[in-house]
Order: C-alpha cells, then sequence, then structure tokens
C-alpha cells in the first residue's frame, strides 16, 4: 500500500500494544492514531478519530472487545474491526460474527499473518485464522438440511462457485480465490453473491458455516 495505514489498537495490556505498535510502525507500514486498554475508551477514541482498521482484545475491563465492538459497528456499519486476542473457543467465534468483527487472529500468530490478515481486512475482505475454521468444523451439528435437501443445494451450485467457496472455507480472501482460479476479481465476487442468494445467507462467513454444517463441501 502506498499510504500507511490508519491503526487504532485496544488492548488492557500495555506490553503488548507497545510490541504491536513497534512491529507495525517498522518500515512506515502504519501509523497508529490511537490507543485504548478497554472497550469504552476506544468508543470514545473513535468519535473523533477515523482507522483504517482497529486491532482489538476481546478480554478487557470496562468493556470487553465484543461488545465494544457490536456498539462500534451499530453506529459506524464500515468501520473494520480485526480481533486479536487468546481466547479461541467457538463460543466467542459465533458472537465475534454477529458482532461485526472482519477478522480474527490469534496473539500466537506469525507477524506474517498477522501483516495478511490486516491487509486482507483493509482491503475489505473478512480473514479469519485457519484455527477459527478447523473449531467450527469440529464443533457445529451436522445434518441440519436433510439429504435431499443438501443434494439439492450442491446441485444449485456451479462448479466455479463450489471451488471458490472451497477456498473462502479454507482461510483464503475472495482476492485471493480469484487469483489461484485464475479469474477477475469480480467475477469471483459476483459468484459470491450468487452463492449468498443460493443459499439464502447474509455474507460470507455464515455462507462457510452453513456449508461446512451441512456438508456441502469439505475441506
Amino acid at each position: 500500500m502506498d499510504e500507511k495505514l490508519k491503526i487504532i489498537l485496544v488492548d488492557d495490556h500495555d506490553m503488548f500494544r507497545d510490541g504491536i505498535k513497534a512491529l507495525l510502525t517498522k518500515n512506515n507500514f502504519a501509523e497508529i492514531i490511537g490507543e485504548a486498554s478497554n472497550g469504552a475508551e476506544f468508543l470514545g477514541l473513535i468519535e473523533t478519530r477515523y482507522p483504517d482498521i482497529v486491532l482489538m482484545d476481546i478480554s478487557m475491563p470496562v468493556m470487553n472487545g465484543l461488545e465494544a465492538t457490536k456498539k462500534a459497528t451499530q453506529k459506524y456499519p464500515n468501520i473494520k474491526i480485526l480481533i486479536l486476542s487468546m481466547i479461541s473457543d467457538e463460543e466467542h467465534y459465533y458472537y465475534m460474527i454477529h458482532c461485526g468483527a472482519k477478522g480474527y487472529v490469534l496473539k500466537t500468530a506469525r507477524q506474517e499473518e498477522l501483516i495478511h490478515a490486516i491487509n486482507t481486512v483493509t482491503m475489505g475482505d473478512n480473514y479469519f485464522t485457519s484455527e477459527f475454521i478447523r473449531k467450527i468444523k469440529k464443533h457445529i451439528q451436522q445434518n441440519e438440511l436433510s439429504g435431499d435437501e443438501r443434494a439439492l443445494i450442491y446441485e444449485k451450485l456451479e462448479n466455479m462457485e463450489k471451488e471458490i467457496l472451497r477456498y473462502l472455507a479454507s482461510g483464503q480472501s475472495i482476492n485471493e480465490s480469484a487469483e489461484r482460479l485464475q479469474i477477475e476479481q469480480s467475477a469471483a465476487e459476483k459468484y459470491l453473491k450468487q452463492m449468498l442468494e443460493k443459499t439464502n445467507t447474509p455474507d460470507t462467513i455464515t455462507l462457510i458455516m452453513f456449508a461446512l454444517q451441512n456438508q456441502i463441501i469439505n475441506v
């Protein structure tokens, strides 16, 4: 990216924020335009500061990251929030999506993954670590649809749609899926829109969950 990203860091540990700040400001990758130690402080910050992306912890005093994310996305629907946390249970995954988070990365992730996740979310795609996909696949209940219903949905999907869906479910962005399939991004986005309509799902993450839950695809 030509210009430095404007980032707000929200985490109650000063040392962690300092480490992330040092990483992200290195080589002029980003500018930290605000820091908060809890969700309430963050909500005050975004009244006057306009970040390209927010890095949000979950467990914090006063107001946790999920509640802050929910309030922020309700007021500012276009805000991009990437959850950066040690919490990895599936209950938080579901709530995180419903709160409007655009992505999730474990704090133990390599710096290359964090940078990739930031770039992906900033460009308008979702990014969820592979741990997210594994947890969802392991814990979701199977067979919500009948066999005939699953077969009907599967038959509705074009081959290219199924390929894109497999890439999305394995953690690829829509841009990356298009590159791997050697098609234009606009074409991939059109296929994604068609899949959302055919499965009656509101967004990409719900589509992935639906497909995995009902064994429409396997990753």
